[in-house]
């Protein structure tokens, strides 16, 4: 089967044949460019939602050194309270190791009454009286208030009274502590 064109009918027909394909590659870099117009702003969310996770990381994990930094505070803190339970036994202990390192003996103790802490929100304090053997040096005394009221949990001298015997020697009426508990 032989076609038989014209010059005529076939330019007519190279000419849709180019229209068409104008068309088709218009339509195609259409289609495409939406494509990437889609494929871009999923990325553009992509790249949003990392950056804003990557803050929240960032942001907690700030969080979470404060957390203990301050969680060290608390402990810190706890470290200044005698525990209420066993305060007697743990000041007992401390005052002995205070004496024993300043060169003097505790021949007496005795325990007051708890007491609401005056400069505290929380806990209370509890009296303490101590009675040392005489004499005692005046250099030694000092030393064991030194160690005592630099204590934790923390002990605080409320009253002492002494005497000059001569010398370095004193006598000490019977010293009154206040220890912190909760």
């Amino acid at each position: 089967m032989k076609i038989d064109l014209k010059a005529t009918t076939a330019r007519s027909l190279l000419i849709v044949l180019f229209v068409l394909i104008l068309l088709g590659a218009g339509a195609g870099f259409y289609a495409g460019l939406s494509i990437v117009r889609e494929s871009a702003i999923e990325v553009t969310h992509a790249s949003e939602d990392a950056s804003a996770g990557n803050n929240q990381v960032a942001g907690l994990q700030a969080l979470q050194k404060q957390l203990e930094q301050t969680q060290m505070l608390v402990q810190k803190a706890d470290t200044m309270f005698a525990p209420a339970a066993d305060y007697q036994r743990s000041v007992l202990t401390d005052l002995g190791v205070y004496a024993a390192a300043a060169g003097i003996t505790i021949v007496n103790t005795e325990f007051g009454e708890a007491t609401p802490a005056p400069d505290s929100a929380t806990g209370e304090t509890r009296p303490v009286t101590i009675t040392l053997a005489q004499p005692v040096s005046y250099v030694s005394l000092l030393r064991f208030l030194q160690l005592t009221e630099g204590s934790l949990p923390k002990i605080t001298v409320t009253g002492v009274s002494i005497g000059n015997i001569g010398g370095d020697r004193i006598n000490v009426d019977p010293i009154t502590l206040r220890i912190s508990v909760k």
